[in-house]
């Protein structure tokens, strides 16, 4: 299903700016339909599949501000940007686009999907919308960048209320044990800690892009450099005193795609925000 991703996206023109939960609730029921039909008109006529998923975005009734362009730096696929000086988007609104866009990356779809895994991800839509627009209401309560976190959230999560064998919870999966003030952890909110956490690490990483993220996956042992043996601290070394190597790669490899997807999100609404 090559044409899934831009069948994805021309789709945002079915809601309108600020969906309510209900308005959701009701086209996902159609989405499964509506994104395989898409996907068989672009197959029937392959050599015009992207102007017609295009013609479809952006048809007279459309009331979203999303348009699908042509690229030709990238095979001709689909590209999608916000268009603030829209009549009908005159506040620059991008919180519900930006959680669409983001879903509609992958590897939640990839072309080896099938109909059923389809309309699994259409059922879980609402859900998944609803919590990765609970994030970016708090990431602007905190005064966070609400891109930022919704990276962080999809990267976690995909938008769901998780809790990993390390027991990282919530949405931005974070480690309640050591993040949450409060002696009874259950009265902390998942969303409102780790917002809080991604906060606190980039205030104390200012002009650093890189280590926050890191730091926000693998705690202090987050790292953006392969430190010198003998600086890294007792608590980033194993029980035979090994530093982790390991670790400091992955915390590394965590940030880059995060801000990767951040760049993105960047990029799609480059005429709304500052990043």
């Amino acid at each position: 299903m090559e044409f899934l991703n831009p069948c994805w996206f021309s789709l945002i023109n079915i809601f309108s700016l600020e969906p309510t939960d209900e308005e959701i609730a009701m086209q996902a029921a159609s989405l499964s339909t509506r994104l395989l039909s898409c996907e068989a008109i672009a197959q029937n006529n392959k050599s015009k599949a992207y102007d017609t998923i295009a013609q479809s975005a952006t048809t007279s009734k459309s009331n979203f501000f999303i348009t699908v362009e042509k690229s030709f730096l990238d095979d001709e696929k689909p590209v999608l940007f916000a268009d603030c000086n829209a009549d009908t988007n005159t506040e620059c609104k991008t919180d519900f686009a930006a959680c669409w866009v983001t879903l509609g990356r992958g590897p939640l779809f990839v072309e080896k999907t099938s109909v059923g895994y389809i309309d699994h991800i259409s059922k879980s839509l609402p859900e998944r919308l609803k919590i990765c627009q609970a994030v970016v209401r708090e990431a602007r309560r905190q005064n966070t960048d609400p891109f930022l976190a919704i990276a962080v959230a999809f990267h976690e999560s995909k938008f769901t209320n998780t809790k990993s064998p390390q027991n990282a919870q919530g949405p931005l999966g974070v480690m309640m044990r050591y993040h949450c003030d409060q002696k009874d952890k259950t009265l902390c909110d998942p969303i409102t800690v780790g917002v809080q956490t991604l906060q606190k690490y980039i205030d104390l990483n200012q002009g650093d892009w890189c280590t926050p993220l890191a730091k926000f996956n693998a705690g202090e042992c987050g790292r953006c450099d392969t430190p010198n043996a003998s600086d890294v601290p007792a608590q980033c070394r194993d029980k035979d005193g090994v530093p982790k190597w390991n670790l400091f790669k992955r915390s590394h490899t965590y940030a880059n795609e995060v801000y990767g997807l951040y760049e993105e999100l960047c990029a799609t609404f480059n005429e709304c925000h500052t990043c």
